[in-house]
């Protein structure tokens, strides 16, 4: 089905997408999921577009729960000044694709949706991310607006949370 899963998730919307995602998620233990097996010259988003990281930046409960439950998972990105050999070599083959996808994952971890489902503490969660937001703001001149605007987002969810307890 290659890319089938991140287009259904962009496209699912009511109860349609439970059954869907309960019969084609599975995978087997050392071998990649569905959507990591995907012929990245012929696929509809970039490879570092999971339908975790979709569904997050639509924001989606329902279908990030559902993600969650059947095991997707969101890995940290690394500091920008990672030398491990994964950053380097990301960095060297195409470094705007590199940095455009540390700002889909920073774009993913801002979703208040996945902060409430992954979150023990979401308010401390969303101090952490909206300094580190400020951080890479800084370090990373040519996306500050793309920063901003996820800090802004999360500093809302802040004040959201505290005024209102949600």
């Amino acid at each position: 089905m290659k890319s089938g899963h991140i287009i259904q998730v962009n496209r699912l919307l009511g109860q349609g997408f439970k059954i869907y995602f309960s019969h084609n998620l599975c995978s087997f233990p050392g071998q990649p999921h569905s959507w990591e097996a995907v012929d990245h010259v012929s696929a509809n988003y970039t490879p570092d577009i999971t339908p975790l990281i979709l569904a997050a930046h639509k924001n989606n409960y329902e279908i990030l729960k559902i993600l969650l439950d059947r095991g997707a998972c969101l890995p940290s990105p690394h500091d920008l000044k990672c030398s491990c050999d994964e950053c380097m070599i990301a960095s060297q083959e195409d470094s705007l694709r590199f940095s455009l996808s540390r700002i889909n994952a920073y774009k993913a971890l801002a979703s208040p949706s996945l902060i409430s489902l992954t979150s023990t503490d979401p308010i401390l969660t969303a101090f952490q991310l909206s300094d580190e937001l400020k951080r890479l703001k800084m370090m990373e001149s040519q996306f500050c607006a793309q920063y901003n605007e996820l800090r802004l987002q999360v500093i809302i969810l802040q004040f959201l949370r505290q005024r209102y307890l949600i």
